[in-house]
């Protein structure tokens, strides 16, 4: 049976190790996308910004305050004037000074317009 401090540090290493392959795996899809996908530049429509309660990883009787940050972008194709449109929502703040009417950089994949990045 473990103790409380091995079952602490075996599902802080568990963390680490699925946020370490989630990291992995988005850089693998940008750089394909990068290689295989189109470059546009969208316009962003909305910002929206959440402060949610999380319990910490480490004592679950200890609350933290966490900003949330949803960006809504569009892109209009200029031959097809299809509409497509883009969301991404990124733990803490945007890296840069998004507002309405600013341009974003995104990946996309015409063969399947699902499969796409933001490049924030």
């Amino acid at each position: 049976m473990l103790n409380p401090i091995d079952l602490v540090l075996l599902l802080l290493y568990s963390a680490i190790i699925y946020y370490a392959f989630r990291l992995i795996q988005r850089r693998r899809f940008i750089r394909w996308l990068g290689a295989h996908g189109t470059r546009v530049a969208a316009t962003v429509m909305e910002v929206h910004r959440k402060i949610e309660c999380e319990k910490s990883i480490l004592n679950e009787k200890m609350w933290s305050p966490v900003l949330y940050t949803s960006i809504k972008a569009q892109w209009r194709h200029p031959r097809t004037l299809r509409v497509y449109t883009f969301t991404e929502t990124l733990r803490g703040p945007l890296p840069g000074s998004y507002g309405t009417g600013h341009h974003i950089e995104v990946l996309i994949d015409f063969q399947d317009p699902a499969r796409y990045a933001m490049l924030v």
